[in-house]
Order: structure tokens, then sequence, then C-alpha cells
């Protein structure tokens, strides 16, 4: 690089995210073909309802679509919240965007809605 030195700058971020992940393995991960499936489909929902893994359901050797429970699917939508609201507050803090405390964004946002100043 004829001489020149790369300097890279490092921001350590002091964010703290306690996300619980549940590892899921790939080979808990059932395949069934559509034709299988719809005579069962009573019986797959069942399963994935009360628990059991997710079944991808196949047709011409493509998956189409992931058969999940309710209960899984509302922690992976919980999950992904969790992760977006935390990238968030990082690229805030890379930003070094003005952050406030919780409550007073609440009180902010009631005076908003009803026009009425909170007194904060």
């Amino acid at each position: 690089m004829n001489g020149e030195r790369l300097s890279l700058s490092l921001t350590i971020i002091n964010v703290s995210v306690n996300i619980d992940v549940k590892e899921v393995s790939m080979s808990r991960i059932k395949s069934i073909g559509m034709a299988e499936a719809r005579p069962k489909l009573t019986q797959l929902v069942d399963e994935v309802s009360r628990g059991g893994g997710p079944y991808l359901i196949v047709s011409g050797s493509r998956v189409k679509a992931v058969l999940v429970g309710v209960n899984q699917y509302n922690d992976m939508i919980e999950r992904l919240e969790d992760l977006s609201d935390a990238a968030e507050l990082l690229q805030a803090e890379t930003d070094q965007e003005p952050t406030m405390p919780f409550g007073e964004h609440l009180a902010k946002s009631k005076e908003l809605k009803s026009g009425v100043p909170t007194g904060s």
C-alpha cells in the first residue's frame, strides 16, 4: 500500500441485550410433500400446536411453506422484534443520537396525544 497505514476506528458500544435463544437443529425440522400433507393436515397442525417441531412443506423438490405452531411463531416474532429494537439501539449509539429515559419518553408521548402538557 505504498507505505500508507490504514487506521481503523473501533467504537465500543455499551448496550446489554438479553435474548433467550432456543436452538433448533436442522435435523429436527421434518419435511413432507404437499400431496402427503394434504390428507394429514389436521394431524400435522395438532402436532406442531402441541410443541412438535416445524414441518417444511415441499412441492416439486422445493420448499413452499413452513408449518409451525402458533406459540413457536409468536416466540419467533417476539425475538425478531427484540433483535430489531437492539439493532436500533446500537445504531443510535453508533450515530451518537441523543437518548431519553423511557419514563420521559412516555410522558412526552402522552402529552403529544392529549395536547395537554404533563409538566415534564
